[in-house]
């Protein structure tokens, strides 16, 4: 089975700068700002009610049409598809709102190709993905994630983790986890392929 399993924001799309955008246009960005914090409420400052409800909001938005692709993810996705026959299952926890779903699809096919995906598993804002992953338990495909949580999940289900390095990585954590993480997507095409 030539399928990657992969979240979207934080590895296919570079979500955080459109948020940041999205929190500097309404005035949330102040002295409390740190990048190298996973959590929003925590990155910005905010109560945490109030971050998730931005989030929500912002992945419900326009803004899901146009997310820019994150370093340089387009060039070795089509490579894994074109030269090595992978295809992609995404798994992505963005809103359960039907349009938003649809703009987020239409995004990733008119960036990735739409010949790239076998298939798509939107879960509502936040969710977790341990049950979305169940599906593929023991297959030993890769799973490619930003959040060290996710991919330990996958990684005890029987999967083969790999994470999208950023500022707000643990290095020290992802170590302990024995779970290869690389900032760029070619060394992430050279640990798949062997090249």
């Amino acid at each position: 089975m030539n399928i990657i399993l992969i979240d979207c924001d934080g590895v296919l799309f570079d979500w955080e700068s459109s948020f940041h955008r999205f929190m500097l246009r309404y005035g949330y960005v102040g002295e409390q700002y740190d990048e190298t914090k996973y959590n929003m409420s925590e990155r910005y400052g905010l109560h945490r009610d109030f971050s998730d409800r931005l989030v929500k909001h912002f992945n419900e938005s326009a803004f899901m049409s146009s997310l820019s692709p994150l370093r340089d993810s387009v060039k070795y996705i089509r490579k894994l598809h074109d030269e090595h026959g992978y295809t992609f299952h995404c798994i992505t926890s963005q809103s359960n709102l039907y349009q938003a779903q649809q703009l987020r699809i239409q995004n990733l096919e008119k960036t990735f190709g739409k010949d790239v995906f076998d298939g798509f598993t939107i879960l509502n804002t936040g969710d977790d993905k341990d049950k979305a992953l169940e599906s593929w338990k023991d297959s030993g495909l890769f799973w490619i994630e930003d959040k060290l949580e996710n991919a330990l999940v996958g990684k005890n289900l029987g999967l083969n983790p790999i994470l999208v390095r950023h500022n707000y990585t643990d290095i020290i954590e992802v170590a302990e986890a024995e779970i290869p993480c690389y900032w760029r997507w070619s060394l992430i095409y050279n640990y798949i392929t062997g090249e």
